[in-house]
């Protein structure tokens, strides 16, 4: 059924619309004593010469909406019955639609200048110095080998409803496959999936900000240690990346993390060296007025219905391999997702127990119902402030074609901007679906950026 007019945004991407929030000193900071509040202890594990490791970094600060953090979302409730299910949904859903009331998407629009932003900025952190958010990222650093000199370092960001977690397989495929030094490669969950969503429970709000993950992005590389050498636990703010400056960064976006990397690449053109594109979420500019209000999305909708909590980790898994959506998965891919996409729905009293998906409903329907805010990303793409490379893969069957997002002409503006595009067989969860086939083209990119270069230029 078409919208009407009241159930639009109604308004145009505003000029310029590729300034972010500058990122302040979060409470977490400079406290000795600061680690996140954690159920289980930091997870190690290997792949060929690489170890795989967890680390903590406070999350940027402030986030750019105070709706991102407050007021905090209920825990799921394990059903008793079919009735008691139908009801918990029904109350999920009045919520749903209550936190929309009042909504304004010029509250998410980017300051207009950097004075503007600085002073929001200002605001938004005396109002969130009691919910400071940490992020959780993983590691991959070679053990017992040394670093390669020139090795450029990726980092690999998931879509949403993901955690990084499922990005291993594919990742294992690109190192399998790829001949370009890499010195190393970092991971990380998005503030309220996976492990960053059980380490930030009681401190995440209705809403989302798209900007927020460029901004989480660029957080992270300034957290970065010098590659090969030890690292805690918990990552330290270094204000030149902390990574030796003739190692380029290579941002990988999935799905909305596309958008969040080219809007870092737009905002702080020196960030990355290239970018790599997999079926970005990018509404074009001209589309914004026409978009839903994010009550009215229907991918938001579907998303606060679905169901987030099962009896144990056997049951989540038969249930999800007897879905449409999760069985066209990589047998890895999904057991990643019932390991670390779920969390005990009591992790003090009933650790074994009943789980509930790490990310809550109500954050991811968040995000998809703020996907409006790509066109923002694509917006300020368009304005060539960038520097680096770009590669695009795009899905021949994704969905999101059909939605109105990235298609052909977002081929055209990759070529326009010195870029390349492959267009792959497959929908749109690549990641999850084809990692062994998405990896070894990831590599023959990255081959054909840096394999045969002897140095790199300086980005920070």
């Amino acid at each position: 059924m078409p919208l009407d007019a009241s159930q639009t945004l109604g308004v145009e991407v505003p000029i310029p619309p590729y300034l972010l929030l500058p990122l302040l000193k979060s409470p977490l900071h400079g406290d000795a004593n600061a680690s996140p509040s954690i159920p289980t202890p930091p997870i190690t594990t290997t792949y060929k010469e690489w170890t795989r490791t967890t680390h903590f970094l406070p999350a940027a600060f402030p986030r750019a909406h105070t709706l991102c953090v407050a007021p905090a979302l209920t825990r799921p409730t394990l059903p008793t019955s079919k009735e008691h299910e139908r009801r918990l949904r029904k109350e999920e859903f009045g919520r749903w639609k209550d936190h929309w009331k009042g909504f304004s998407a010029q509250d998410y629009f980017p300051a207009r200048s950097e004075r503007e932003a600085d002073e929001t900025a200002q605001r938004l952190a005396q109002e969130q110095q009691s919910t400071p958010l940490w992020n959780v990222v993983q590691r991959w650093c070679r053990r017992g080998c040394e670093v390669p000199e020139n090795g450029l370092i990726l980092i690999a960001a998931h879509a949403n409803g993901m955690h990084k977690e499922t990005f291993e397989p594919c990742l294992e495929a690109l190192i399998h496959h790829s001949s370009t030094p890499i010195a190393e490669i970092w991971s990380l969950d998005t503030i309220d999936s996976g492990f960053s969503g059980v380490v930030n429970e009681g401190k995440l709000g209705p809403s989302a900000s798209w900007c927020d993950q460029a901004r989480d992005l660029l957080n992270l590389i300034h957290h970065l240690p010098e590659p090969g050498q030890a690292a805690p636990d918990v990552l330290r703010w270094k204000e030149r990346g902390g990574f030796a400056g003739t190692r380029p960064i290579v941002g990988i976006g999935h799905s909305y993390s596309g958008s969040a990397v080219l809007r870092l690449a737009s905002a702080v053109p020196t960030a990355l060296d290239g970018i790599i594109f997999i079926d970005p979420v990018l509404l074009r500019p001209e589309v914004l007025s026409k978009r839903p209000k994010p009550e009215f999305n229907a991918r938001a909708q579907g998303t606060v219905a679905r169901r987030d909590v099962f009896s144990d980790r056997q049951e989540a898994m038969r249930y999800f391999q007897s879905r449409p959506f999760f069985s066209k998965w990589h047998p890895r891919a999904l057991q990643a997702m019932v390991e670390h996409g779920l969390v005990p729905l009591d992790p003090i009293s009933a650790p074994q127990g009943a789980v509930r998906l790490a990310m809550h409903r109500a954050r991811e329907a968040a995000v998809f119902g703020q996907s409006w805010q790509s066109t923002l990303s694509y917006a300020s793409g368009l304005i060539k402030r960038h520097t680096c490379k770009f590669h695009a893969v795009l899905m021949g069957n994704s969905d999101l074609i059909t939605d109105g997002f990235a298609d052909i002409t977002f081929v055209e503006d990759i070529k326009d901007w010195g870029g390349t595009s492959h267009i792959m067989p497959g929908n749109h969860l690549v990641v999850q679906e084809q990692p062994d086939k998405l990896g070894e083209h990831l590599a023959t990119v990255l081959d054909a950026w840096y394999a045969h270069r002897p140095s790199f230029e300086a980005r920070l």
